[in-house]
């Protein structure tokens, strides 16, 4: 037993100097790439979550209206209607959820039922109802 902990012990080791030397190689191929074809665009996710300005959310998150990973996420969801009902931007909220209700995802029943959640949420209660 002792003599296969140390050769695990080593492996590890072994391992981490490995996973080192391949990750700076795989920083330096990704810098290789963004000099010859420009700089490499965030995710939609990430832009999102960045973004502080209202107006700008908004156009963001109305451009990926249909990217899956926004749709399918719904902190994104809640961190938006948090952030434009916190901003005093109803209209922006209710232009959303009702864009979204028109779109294929909205058919499904638990889609429709985070709708009306975010309505209440952002204080909405008329819009939830409708």
């Amino acid at each position: 037993m002792l003599s296969l902990r140390r050769f695990r012990i080593f492996r590890e080791a072994s391992d981490c100097s490995n996973s080192a030397a391949i990750s700076s190689s795989l920083h330096h191929r990704i810098s290789e790439s963004e000099r010859s074809f420009g700089k490499i665009d965030e995710p939609a996710l990430v832009k999102l979550k960045n973004e502080r300005d209202p107006e700008k959310l908004y156009t963001l998150f109305k451009a990926n209206a249909h990217n899956r990973l926004v749709i399918e996420n719904r902190f994104a969801f809640e961190d938006m209607v948090s952030r434009l009902s916190g901003a005093g931007r109803f209209d922006y909220i209710e232009d959303l959820l009702e864009h979204q209700k028109s779109l294929p995802q909205g058919k499904r029943e638990g889609f429709m039922a985070r709708i009306i959640m975010l309505y209440g949420r952002a204080g909405m209660s008329v819009g939830s109802v409708s």
